[in-house]
């Protein structure tokens, strides 16, 4: 049973090696050279696109493994296909998006145009991936070329071509921050082409399963994005662009660390869902196991941050400012508590109950908001990233309790 989790683990590995490379080397490169100022914008520009990303993904990652497990294999090419049609669909609804933040003042400060096209970029480049049924046919190291490719691209661009403060180098940066995705997404639908050859054509009424399918899982993620993606955006209207381009940098070196427990989820997915099916009893075993995993995982990176704090400070921004010091030590915490997410919400897409997904989105976004925006207008990014902390703490107990309920079910 672990020896699978392994293997798939240590491709992972390399693939998580190679993400870490843009937030731990690349970001804090911009920052230092484009200055807070620049970069916060694009930051800004950043947090858009992943609303515009999230809706082109609508979920598929969830849906698509489950439907997956139901089918015989002769008719997963269909469901393919389904799902890429199902998410150009949803790409034309992201451009609109991206027209109504642009036309209507959303976008508060003044940027060049071609800052506009990361949003564009990273949108097609979402609806052409198709790395979820990649994952579930257990191709992860293909995956992981793929992600390494593109993060490898990513840093010639940011080291050859971003060299000072300039709108060129601006340009390159964005180029180097939408590499990898374009890579993922090219490389997983070629190979998904050459495995299975042309895809066939869904009908209007598969497509529209298929949204269907998906959609409280999707209301569920949007709610969450809607206080996780919000940072760039809240802390660069109420405390200005530069506390947004700081808040940036940290969080993104966060969820590159929390990647390390997330590729243990990404992993065993496709087994916890056909182990679900066949024996919900090893099911929990393994679940308890991963979910302990990851938290002693966690724990020892804030640990780790904790004694490195000054390098690390000092590498990030070259210099450490009470804000700095104060959004470094308290996203420690975001560390320890926030991994716990994507097993909650791969749980309640299993056992058939994403509206129960919905709903704990919802009370963490009204916990996360509530707290954040009023402690971020007064304290910066470490007020914004306590609110965080305070709703991914519900989050923990969710799991818990569905754990011992489900467990008590079987006993």
């Amino acid at each position: 049973m672990l020896k699978p989790i392994l293997k798939n683990n240590i491709s992972l590995l390399a693939q998580y090696a190679s993400g870490a490379l843009m937030p731990l080397v690349l970001l804090p490169r911009f920052a230092h050279i484009l200055g807070l100022e620049v970069f916060g914008k694009i930051a800004i520009l950043l947090a858009w696109a992943s609303y515009a990303t999230a809706l082109i993904h609508y979920a598929f990652n969830l849906t698509g493994p489950a439907r997956a497990a139901r089918i015989p294999a002769n008719k997963w090419p269909l469901l393919v296909s389904t799902l890429l049609q199902a998410r150009f669909l949803l790409l034309a609804l992201a451009l609109l998006f991206i027209a109504f933040i642009y036309f209507t003042g959303l976008i508060t400060f003044e940027a060049p145009h071609y800052y506009l096209l990361i949003i564009f970029v990273l949108s097609l480049a979402s609806a052409c991936e198709t790395t979820w049924f990649l994952q579930f046919s257990d191709r992860f190291t293909e995956i992981a070329a793929f992600s390494i490719v593109g993060n490898l691209i990513a840093m010639l661009f940011g080291f050859l071509f971003v060299q000072g403060p300039d709108p060129l180098s601006a340009i390159w940066a964005c180029i180097a921050i939408c590499s990898p995705a374009i890579s993922t997404s090219l490389g997983s639908l070629l190979l998904t082409i050459i495995d299975h050859g042309v895809l066939p054509i869904a009908s209007r009424t598969e497509v529209l399963g298929a949204l269907n399918d998906g959609r409280p899982l999707f209301m569920s993620q949007v709610v969450a994005l809607a206080y996780g993606g919000l940072g760039p955006i809240v802390l660069g209207s109420v405390s200005g662009v530069s506390e947004a381009g700081s808040y940036t940098v940290i969080s993104k070196v966060v969820m590159s660390l929390s990647m390390a427990t997330d590729l243990v989820y990404t992993s065993t997915y496709p087994m916890m869902t056909r182990m679900y099916l066949s024996n919900r009893l090893l099911y929990l075993v393994l679940a308890r196991r991963i979910f302990m995993i990851c938290f002693l995982m966690s724990m020892l990176i804030g640990i780790l941050g904790w004694y490195l704090h000054e390098p690390v400070l000092n590498y990030l921004f070259g210099f450490g400012g009470p804000s700095q010091y104060n959004l470094y030590f308290i996203c420690l915490g975001w560390i320890v508590v926030g991994n716990f997410g994507s097993a909650v919400t791969g749980y309640f897409a299993l056992s058939s109950q994403p509206k129960i997904s919905y709903k704990v989105n919802l009370i963490v976004m009204v916990i996360t908001l509530s707290i954040g925006i009023p402690a971020a207008s007064t304290l910066g990014a470490p007020g914004w990233v306590a609110g965080i902390i305070i709703g991914q703490l519900y989050v923990v107990l969710v799991a818990i309790s569905y754990w011992r309920r489900e467990h008590e079910k079987l006993a």
